[in-house]
C-alpha cells in the first residue's frame, strides 16, 4: 500500500547547530554545544568556553534541574530543532510528501472502484494530518490547505459510494516554533555565562573544574581579548575560584577535625560526645554558608555510624563495670600469685632446655609453687573468671610437676626423665601466658584497643 509508510524523517537523527540554550531561572543563559541529556533530576550538556571559535573547548557541565526553566529551555530547543530541519531535510521531505500525495491523485483517477478510491484518498489524508507532528510543523499552513481539498474530495466520494458514515478525526495543528533564536554570544560573553553558571553548579569537584578551566584559558589566550576585558574577567574567574579552595579548606579541616573525634569519642561509647560533635557540625557548616551540602550528607552518615558505635561500646562498657565490679576482688587476689608464677618462668625454661636450675634452686622453686597452689585453690572465682582461673591453676600445677620431675631426673641422672619435666614446664609457661592476656582482657575496657 502507497501509503503504508509515512516518511517521517525528523531532526533527532540529523547533525545539530551548537548553539542550543539552558536557560537558567535567574534569566540568563548558557550556551549548549548539541542538546542536553536528563539524568533523572539533573541536566547533562557541553559548554563551549574560549576566547575564540577556534580555540573553544567543551566542559561537561551537570545542573539540578530546579535550576534551570525548563519550559524556556524546551521551547528554544524545539526552536533549534526547527531551524536545523528547516535548513536541511525540510524542503526535500516536504517534496517528498506532496510527490505521494500527487501519485495518490493520480492512482484515484484511474481507479473505477469508489471503495478504493475512497480508501486512497482517506490514506493520503491522514498521512498529510500526520506529517507536520513529525516534522516540527514544517509547512503546516500548506499542509492544511491539501488536507482541505483531500477533505472535499472524501466528501464526494461517500456521497458517491452511498457511504452514511462519517468519521471525525480531530488532529491538534501544529505550527513551527514561534520562538526566536539567539544570536551566538561573543567569546566574554561566553566566558561570562558559564561563570555566572558556575554559581548553580551544586557538585564542588565540577564547579571546580569549570572554574580553573575558565582560568587556564584566559591566561593562555590574554592577547585575544581587549586587556581591560581579559583582566577584569581574569580577576572575576580568579576570585570566585580562590573563595571555592578557601570553602574547600575550611570544609576539608572540619571534616577531618569532626570525624576524628567522632571516632575517639565512640571508641570510648562517649555518645553524649558524638552527640555534641553532631551539634557542632551543624553551627559550623552555617557559619560556612552550607556551601558543601554533599559532604555534609557524608559526613552526618559518618557521624551516624560512630553514635551507633559509641551506643554498642557504651552498653558494652556498663556490661563489662557490671562484670569486673563482681570480680574486682578475685583479681587483687589472683594478681600477686599470677606475678609469682611468672618470676618462676625462667627458672621454667632451664627445664624446657634441659639447662638446670641446680637442685638447690628447685627445691626453693617447689616451696614457692606450693605455696601458690595453696594460695590459687583457697580463691572463689565469679562464674565469668572461673575458665581463666582454671587455665592459672593448671599452669601452677604444670609448673609443679615440671620441678618434681626435673629432681626425679636429677637424682636418676635420666635424661628421658628430664625431657618429661621438660614437656610440663612448656605446657606450664603456655597456659601462664595464655591465662596472663585473658586476665588483662577481662578486665579492659571495651573499645580500648
Amino acid at each position: 500500500m502507497l501509503w503504508g509508510v509515512v516518511h517521517a524523517s525528523n531532526a533527532v537523527g540529523q547533525p545539530l547547530d551548537a548553539n542550543f540554550r539552558i536557560f537558567l531561572t535567574d534569566g540568563t543563559s548558557l550556551v549548549s554545544y548539541g542538546e542536553y541529556a536528563r539524568v533523572g533530576n539533573r541536566l547533562v550538556f557541553s559548554v563551549p568556553i574560549g576566547p575564540s571559535e577556534s580555540a573553544s573547548r567543551l566542559q561537561l557541565m551537570t545542573l539540578p534541574v530546579t535550576s534551570v526553566d525548563l519550559p524556556r529551555t524546551e521551547a528554544y530547543t524545539d526552536a533549534v530543532r526547527y531551524r536545523r530541519y528547516a535548513a536541511t531535510r525540510g524542503e526535500a521531505d516536504y517534496a517528498q510528501l506532496t510527490s505521494d500525495v500527487a501519485m495518490a491523485l493520480d492512482l484515484m483517477t484511474k481507479t473505477t472502484d469508489p471503495a478504493q478510491r475512497l480508501e486512497i484518498a482517506e490514506a493520503a489524508r491522514r498521512a498529510v494530518a500526520a506529517w507536520p507532528r513529525a516534522h516540527y510543523g514544517y509547512r503546516s499552513g500548506d499542509l492544511r490547505q491539501i488536507g482541505a481539498l483531500l477533505d472535499e474530495a472524501i466528501s464526494e466520494l461517500r456521497a458517491a459510494t452511498g457511504s452514511r458514515e462519517f468519521t471525525l478525526d480531530l488532529v491538534a495543528a501544529i505550527e513551527p516554533p514561534a520562538v526566536p533564536l539567539l544570536p551566538p554570544p561573543t567569546p566574554a560573553e561566553a566566558i561570562a555565562q558559564v561563570l555566572n553558571a558556575a554559581r548553580h553548579v551544586d557538585v564542588t569537584a565540577e564547579r571546580l573544574s569549570l572554574l580553573r578551566v575558565v582560568v587556564s584559558l584566559l591566561d593562555e589566550s590574554a592577547g585575544t581579548l581587549p586587556p581591560n576585558l581579559a583582566r577584569s574577567l581574569r580577576r572575576r574567574a580568579s576570585r570566585a575560584l580562590g573563595d571555592e579552595l578557601r570553602v574547600e579548606r575550611a570544609y576539608a579541616k572540619l571534616v577531618r577535625t569532626i570525624v576524628e573525634r567522632a571516632a575517639a569519642e565512640a571508641g570510648t561509647g562517649d555518645v553524649t560526645g558524638v552527640l555534641r560533635l553532631v551539634g557542632d557540625l551543624a553551627r559550623e557548616d552555617a557559619r560556612l554558608g552550607h556551601k558543601r551540602p554533599e559532604e555534609m550528607t557524608a559526613v552526618m552518615a559518618a557521624l551516624d555510624t560512630h553514635l551507633e558505635t559509641a551506643r554498642r561500646v557504651r552498653l558494652a562498657r556498663d556490661q563489662w563495670l557490671e562484670r569486673t565490679a563482681a570480680a574486682g576482688p578475685y583479681r587483687s587476689r589472683v594478681t600477686p600469685i599470677v606475678r609469682d608464677l611468672g618470676r618462676a618462668g625462667r627458672h621454667l625454661e632451664a627445664i624446657k632446655s634441659l639447662a638446670g636450675p641446680d637442685t638447690r634452686t628447685l627445691q626453693r622453686l617447689a616451696t614457692q609453687l606450693a605455696a601458690a597452689t595453696s594460695r590459687l585453690a583457697a580463691l572463689a572465682p565469679t562464674d565469668a573468671v572461673a575458665p581463666i582461673h582454671a587455665l592459672i591453676v593448671s599452669a601452677a600445677e604444670l609448673a609443679r610437676q615440671a620441678v618434681a620431675i626435673r629432681q626425679a631426673a636429677v637424682r636418676a641422672n635420666d635424661v628421658a626423665t628430664a625431657w618429661n619435666a621438660s614437656s610440663a614446664a612448656a605446657g606450664s609457661l603456655m597456659l601462664l601466658a595464655r591465662a596472663r592476656a585473658d586476665l588483662e582482657q577481662f578486665f579492659e575496657p571495651p573499645g580500648a584497643r
